[in-house]
């Protein structure tokens, strides 16, 4: 006979576990974060990363550190609710720019309230669990399609698989 050791939680473990919500949220509940959301913060979602600004366009810093790096703020300019907060170490000869290294990088998120009042953020609800892009297309595609018909789905994708093999 065999026994399964079956580890032992401890108290904190246990609070964490619930405070994550088991780590990726249901797909319930992204369908409801995904009707209560805009259009850009969904592209995003289901991009899985925000389109932040290239450095080929510029730098342009807007503070110092403590330590002399010098600090760009770059916002999403997709959703622009997410900024890349990144950290720069500028040397210099003479005054004359020699090198520029990035240091770090964080994300800020930041919330935002509409002309209507309504609250705009890019973060989930928390406790929920992790919003994948995954989760985010499944809601898209089953609001995309909702009260169609299957079997008009099958007849459209067969045809357009006919006249792709037609044209080749």
């Amino acid at each position: 006979m065999t026994t399964a050791v079956v580890p032992l939680r401890s108290i904190q473990g246990e609070q964490q576990d619930d405070r994550a919500g088991g780590g990726v949220m249901s797909q319930e509940d992204v369908d409801r974060y995904v009707g209560s959301v805009d259009d850009a913060v969904l592209a995003c979602r289901e991009r899985g990363r925000h389109l932040y600004p290239s450095t080929r366009s510029g730098l342009r810093f807007v503070g110092v550190t403590d330590e002399g790096l010098l600090i760009r703020r770059a916002p999403c300019e997709c959703c622009g609710l997410a900024i890349r907060v990144e950290f720069w170490d500028v040397r210099h000869h003479r005054g004359k720019v020699t090198r520029c290294e990035l240091v770090t990088a964080r994300v800020e998120y930041r919330s935002e309230y509409t002309d209507g009042g309504q609250l705009r953020s890019y973060v989930a609800p928390s406790g929920h669990g992790r919003v994948t892009p995954k989760l985010v297309r499944n809601a898209l595609g089953t609001d995309a399609l909702a009260g169609q018909s299957y079997r008009d789905l099958l007849k459209q994708a067969k045809q357009a698989e006919r006249e792709a093999h037609r044209g080749n």
